[in-house]
C-alpha cells in the first residue's frame, strides 16, 4: 500500500494523454467515461482525484474534419492552425467531461496552464490553491495546458508532475496507450529507479507531444521529489483502483524521499528548465553539503538560457543532481569557462565597452601585443558577434556577477589596452556563485 505522504485524504494525480483522450472521430466517450468514474469510484475509496487531461488539439482537429457547420476553409488554407484546433476543440473536451459528470452525479472544473504560469511559483502555487479548494468541495479539478494562446507549447506530463510534487500528491498515474515502459526486446520493465530512466531507449509515436520520453521525464521528476510514479494503460478501466490500491501495474517509479515542501516544490518540479549544467564531482560534493555551485564546478553547459532562468545540474554520467536559477547567461558562461583570469578581465572589459544603450556597431578590439589564445580569441568573436540586445544582456550579467570593488576597477580600465591591468577582485571569479544556494534544490541521492 501507498504510504500517506501528509495528514489528511491521499491524493492521486492522473495524466490522461492525447493518444488516449482521443479517436478519428473525437474524444473517446468510453475512455473518458471510463476515467472520470474510476476518479469518482477512488473518491470513494477516501482518495482525492486531479485529473490532468491533454487532447484538445486532437480533439479540434476531429471536430473541425467532421462537423458540418464548418464552411469550406478560407482560400490559400489548407489546414487549421493547432491553436484554433486547440480553440474548438477545448470547450468540446470540456463539455463532454461536464456531460458525463452529469451522469455521474459529479461536479468538475477546469483549471487551463500557460508556460508563463508554470515560469511563475506564485503563479503555480495560486493552482494548487484551487485544486486543493476543488478538492474540498468534492469537485474534480480538470487540468490541461492552454494550447490556443500558449506559446510555450506546455507538456501536460511535466505540468502533472509538478503539480502532483506541489500537491504532495501520493502518487502520480501517468496514461497513455502502451502498458507501461517497455525493454528493447518489447517485454514491460515493471520497476526502475528515478536515476535509471534517463538511460531507457525510448521510441516516439502517437498523438501526444512528448509521447515516452515526455512520460519518463516527468516520472523521474515526480519520484525525485518524493512523489511515486506508474506509467500505465489508459484503455484499461481497472488501472487506477488497481494503482490506488498498491497493486502493480505498469512500471512503478519508486520515489526518493519525501516531497520537498512549499518552499521548494515549484523549483524542484514545476519551474520549467531551459538548459543543463554538467558539474564536477567537487561540485557536486559541495552543492550537497549546502554551499552555492561556483563557476569552477562547470564542465560543460548545454542549451540556450538566460539569466534568472531555471537549469538541470548533472553529472557527466548524466545523473540528476539538481535545479537551480542561475545567475549569468548561456552566452556569457559559456565564454568565461574556457579562460584564464588575465583573460577573463580582457572579456569583461570588451563587454562593458559596448554598454551605451544598445550599440548599432558591435565592440572591436584593438590588436594585441601578443597573439591572443585563441579560447579568447573565440570568446571575443562570441560576445561581440551577437546583436546589441543580447549584448546588453550580457552586459547586465557582468554588472550582476561582480561584485563593486571590481565594478568600480573595471569602470577605470575602459581603455582596451593590451594587456589589461590585473584587477584583483576578479582573481576570485571562479569562485563567483553561478547558482545561489538559496536558489538550489539538491535532490536526495540514490
Amino acid at each position: 500500500m501507498w504510504q500517506p505522504q501528509r495528514s489528511g485524504r491521499p491524493r492521486v494525480v492522473i495524466k490522461l494523454g492525447s493518444s488516449s483522450v482521443t479517436r478519428e472521430t473525437g474524444p473517446d466517450p468510453t475512455v473518458l467515461a471510463a476515467t472520470l468514474d474510476a476518479c469518482l469510484r477512488a473518491r470513494q475509496a477516501g482518495w482525492d482525484t486531479v485529473l490532468i487531461s491533454s487532447g484538445a488539439v486532437s480533439a479540434g482537429a476531429s471536430r473541425l474534419a467532421h462537423s458540418g457547420w464548418i464552411t469550406a476553409p478560407p482560400q490559400g488554407s489548407t489546414t487549421a492552425s493547432a491553436k484554433l484546433k486547440a480553440a474548438v476543440g477545448q470547450p468540446y473536451l470540456m463539455g463532454m467531461y461536464r456531460r458525463l459528470g452529469e451522469f455521474l452525479h459529479s461536479e468538475v472544473c477546469q483549471l487551463l496552464v500557460s508556460g508563463s504560469d508554470v515560469q511563475s511559483a506564485a503563479r503555480m502555487q495560486s493552482l494548487i490553491d484551487v485544486i486543493d479548494q476543488s478538492l474540498q468541495w468534492g469537485i474534480v479539478p480538470i487540468v490541461n495546458g492552454n494550447d490556443a494562446v500558449d506559446h510555450y507549447e506546455l507538456d501536460n506530463d511535466s505540468l502533472a508532475a509538478g503539480v502532483a510534487v506541489m500537491l504532495g500528491a501520493d502518487v502520480l498515474l501517468l496514461l497513455s496507450d502502451v502498458e507501461g515502459v517497455l525493454d528493447a526486446s518489447g517485454a514491460l520493465i515493471p520497476t526502475a529507479a528515478a536515476h535509471e530512466l534517463g538511460g531507457i531507449p525510448v521510441r516516439s509515436g502517437g498523438s501526444g507531444r512528448g509521447g515516452m520520453a515526455s512520460k519518463l521525464a516527468a516520472a523521474q521528476l515526480a519520484a525525485l521529489g518524493g512523489v511515486p510514479a506508474v506509467i500505465a494503460r489508459a484503455g484499461d478501466p481497472s488501472v487506477i483502483g488497481r494503482t490506488i490500491g498498491g497493486q502493480a501495474v505498469g512500471t512503478r517509479v519508486q520515489a526518493l524521499g519525501q516531497p520537498p515542501g512549499p518552499q521548494w516544490s515549484w523549483l524542484a518540479a514545476a519551474a520549467p528548465s531551459t538548459g543543463t549544467l554538467i558539474i564536477n564531482r567537487e561540485a557536486e560534493e559541495s552543492i550537497r553539503n549546502g554551499t552555492s555551485l561556483f563557476g569552477s564546478g562547470i564542465k560543460r553547459l548545454k542549451g540556450e538560457f538566460e539569466r534568472g532562468d531555471v537549469v538541470r545540474l548533472v553529472t557527466p554520467a548524466g545523473q540528476l543532481v539538481g535545479r537551480g536559477v542561475v545567475n549569468t547567461g548561456s552566452v556569457l558562461l559559456g565564454s568565461l569557462r574556457a579562460l584564464r583570469k588575465d583573460e577573463v578581465n580582457t572579456l569583461l572589459l570588451t563587454c562593458l565597452s559596448a554598454d551605451s544603450e544598445l550599440a548599432t556597431e558591435p565592440p572591436v578590439a584593438p590588436a594585441p601585443a601578443q597573439p591572443l589564445r585563441p579560447q579568447l580569441e573565440q570568446a571575443l568573436r562570441t560576445v561581440t558577434s551577437h546583436s546589441p540586445q543580447v549584448r546588453y544582456r550580457i552586459t547586465q550579467d557582468i554588472l550582476h556577477l561582480l561584485a563593486r570593488p571590481a565594478l568600480k576597477a573595471l569602470v577605470t580600465q575602459m581603455s582596451l589596452d593590451y594587456p589589461t591591468p590585473p584587477i584583483p577582485a576578479l582573481d576570485k571569479l571562479p569562485n563567483i556563485s553561478i547558482v545561489e544556494r538559496h536558489q538550489l534544490y539538491v535532490f536526495p541521492e540514490p
